[in-house]
């Protein structure tokens, strides 16, 4: 019985390690996707790190299947996708796909619905400051 209890422990504790590091990523990723929403806002740019995130979460993912359970990581990943369809449009590129930006398509979908939000705030902000004619 010790045995299956030292082999239980020990998968719970390297589930529980590698949760708390996801959780500390999704926290960055979030923060590093608002940034960037409010650098490219203001005329800035993207930045490189919204990358890392991305590319590190989706390592989690794809490393650890038990991590899908988790669905923080899914939230990180869709501000990621807000930001980087957000800088896309604000630059006048096409959209990016969900296959060019790495997100599953459903993630995608609630990352753009955010980024016509942040659409909308940036037009309102250019018409209250007199940018745009209303």
């Amino acid at each position: 019985m010790q045995r299956i209890e030292e082999e239980i422990k020990k998968a719970l504790d390297e589930e529980d390690a590698l949760r708390e590091e996801a959780y500390r990523l999704h926290r960055e990723a979030i923060r590093a996707a608002r940034d960037a929403i409010k650098r490219v806002s203001n005329g800035g740019e993207l930045g490189e790190e919204i990358y890392h995130f991305r590319d590190c979460l989706l390592k989690i993912l794809e490393e650890n299947p038990v991590m899908h359970r988790y669905t923080f990581i899914e939230d990180a990943l869709t501000e990621i996708a807000e930001a980087l369809i957000f800088s896309a449009v604000m630059r006048g590129d096409d959209l990016p796909t969900p296959g060019e930006i790495s997100v599953h398509p459903r993630l995608y979908l609630l990352g753009l619905a955010d980024a016509v939000g942040e659409m909308r705030r940036v037009v309102i902000s250019r018409l209250i400051e007199g940018e745009i004619e209303g």
